[in-house]
């Protein structure tokens, strides 16, 4: 069954006080239960860990996007009704995130409307339907108005459950990060590693799933063997920080893409963010001076002195096993590197290249590979995903729209047009924020603002439904 747009006789819609479960209590997630508490429904907000807790971890990067778009008119309408000398960032400021946290998510998660809310320390297990299961032939309205359950651990880690009439997931990508190894797959080593960096303070020390703070120890890089893998924004900002801030050491860059393009990181026509302008002429610029042919070359120059800064850009180039040996305290680590062919034009008897293998020890291990989705909490509810980068499949449309479109794939642009993009099969389940985009890269805020606004839209069944612009907001 399609519904051409939300209205308030749709087998979707619950006047309040119906029940809202928002699983994640970052950005959006807190977000998200603000619109429903202003609308009157119970709105219960669970989280694994404490409020903005991923923010935490990578607090000390600055944030691409200027304040404006960094907070909802809603949201700042809660923490001054309840402390008017609140002082709040410029609208147009780059803020970091420990900025965003402090004056923004935590003061708004503190406000009377959210606080008996949030359920911190309470990792949600499973959602489900009531009765039916994912694979039962029931669809559309008979579907829809079955409940949900919820199944958490509270903070001694026993068990509950309860029923919602609405789940929003906002649970994000962040702890689930992709493989570190070829093609996204598992490096040989990487699972039993981070388990043992749980119980060995050395090896945590030197193994950075998020990116570190080089001005934090600057002793702990001197002098240092560094690794990084991975093509993401935050490897690129990690290297540039690295050249900025290390003055002794070497860094080998590892990154899995061809890098003989002038932009590895292709830069946005016009792009409305200085910032992530920088950021990116930045990075192509390093890779353009730093790259290198071959790991062989890679290894020769480490066999000099780590006392002059060096650093290394390698492409096509991928992590294939990795330990720690504990005696000496140092990663070992196989690299691969290997040479794309174009096979459409490689003739007949064309012979393909050997991969290009090496052995290396270093003294920290940096990744920053991106992150993916991880279905294990919906497991048994139909949400369609796209194979191939893992985005909602509603919202595919309208990336590829923008795709096509002059800005380039500019996601900072994106203005979603289509209230279908919000619907699941499941009628009453929404994933929102950075876990509808999958792999997708440049998800913002202000687009998970946008969702917040559609999902709530279906939720009450108006189509126009818009509390920024509705509710007069000092």
């Amino acid at each position: 069954m399609t519904l051409a747009a939300p209205h308030p006789d749709h087998p979707i819609s619950l006047e309040s006080p119906a029940t809202i479960a928002v699983i994640g209590a970052g950005p959006i997630g807190l977000e998200a239960a603000l619109y429903g508490r202003f609308l009157g429904y119970e709105v219960t907000v669970f989280d694994r860990g404490p409020v903005a807790a991923n923010v935490q971890q990578w607090q000390h990067l600055p944030l691409l996007t200027p304040f404006h778009d960094l907070h909802s008119r809603l949201g700042r309408y809660a923490i001054t009704t309840q402390n008017p000398q609140h002082e709040f960032p410029g609208p147009e400021d780059c803020i970091s995130g420990q900025q965003w946290r402090q004056s923004y998510l935590l003061p708004l998660a503190e406000t009377d409307l959210l606080a008996a809310s949030l359920r911190s320390q309470h990792r949600v297990v499973a959602v489900s339907r009531c009765h039916y299961p994912k694979h039962h032939p029931a669809t559309g309205p008979r579907r829809w108005q079955d409940g949900f359950l919820v199944t958490w651990e509270d903070e001694q880690g026993m068990p509950h459950s309860d029923t919602f009439d609405f789940v929003l997931d906002a649970s994000g990508t962040f702890q689930h990060p992709q493989g570190w190894g070829p093609g996204g797959g598992p490096a040989l080593g990487q699972d039993a590693l981070v388990a043992q960096a749980q119980r060995d303070a050395r090896l945590a020390a030197a193994l950075h799933t998020v990116a570190p703070d080089f001005t934090r120890e600057p002793t702990a890089w001197h002098d240092a063997r560094v690794l990084l893998i991975g093509d993401s924004l935050i490897a690129a900002h990690t290297a540039l920080e690295w050249r900025r801030q290390v003055k002794a050491g070497q860094l080998c860059w590892l990154l899995p893409q061809n890098i003989q393009s002038p932009q590895t990181f292709p830069v946005v026509p016009a792009d409305p963010l200085p910032a992530r302008h920088r950021l990116l002429t930045a990075a192509n610029e390093l890779i353009d001076q730093q790259r290198l042919e071959s790991l062989a070359q890679a290894i020769a120059e480490r066999a000099e002195s780590t006392a002059a800064q060096r650093l290394q850009v390698l492409g096509n180039a991928n992590l294939t096993s990795i330990t720690w040996d504990p005696e000496r305290g140092l990663f070992h680590a196989q690299l691969l590197q290997w040479t794309e062919v174009d096979w459409e034009a490689a003739p007949d008897d064309f012979e393909e290249p050997d991969d290009e293998a090496v052995a290396c020890d270093f003294d920290h291990v940096i990744i920053a590979v991106g992150h993916r989705v991880d279905e294990a909490l919906t497991q048994e509810l139909q949400v369609p995903r796209c194979p191939h980068s893992e985005c909602m499949l509603g919202l595919l449309p309208e990336l590829q729209q923008a795709d096509a479109g002059p800005a380039g794939g500019d996601r900072f642009r994106l203005k979603l047009a289509d209230p279908q993009s919000q619907l699941t099969p499941e009628g009453r389940l929404f994933v929102l924020g950075a876990k509808s985009f999958g792999r997708q890269p440049n998800y913002f805020h202000r687009v998970g603002l946008q969702q917040v606004r559609d999902a709530f839209r279906w939720i009450v069944g108006r189509h126009n439904l818009d509390l920024e612009e509705s509710i007069a907001i000092r």
